[in-house]
């Protein structure tokens, strides 16, 4: 299920909450939708992408002042391989997540 159900803003804070995020850490968030994650992470060191460029103007439109959010018209492949080759962003990823993610790349 993606984040276009998502609707309610108690399982979107909780959601978040359950992600043991630091403020030092780097966050990718895809697939931002209209950002109901977003909202609850929007103080935090934040790359959002989505493949969806009115997707990405959206995200954009909202959150415009946000110096910390990066908004990325890219698949999260591709900015995970760039991760993996250049180690450019250094994003918080359990090993499993890692692993799961370099299998589909």
């Amino acid at each position: 299920m993606g984040q276009n159900f998502l609707v309610d803003p108690t399982v979107s804070k909780n959601i978040v909450d359950l992600l043991n995020v630091d403020t030092n850490d780097k966050v990718l968030e895809v697939g931002p939708g209209l950002g109901s994650l977003t909202h609850y992470l929007q103080n935090y060191n934040l790359d959002v992408c989505d493949i969806d460029k009115r997707m990405c103007d959206v995200i954009s439109a909202i959150y415009h002042d946000k110096k910390n959010i990066n908004i990325i018209n890219e698949t999260m492949f591709t900015i995970i391989r760039n991760y993996e080759t250049r180690k450019r962003d250094k994003y918080k990823m359990t090993e499993i997540q890692k692993e799961e993610t370099i299998k589909q790349i």
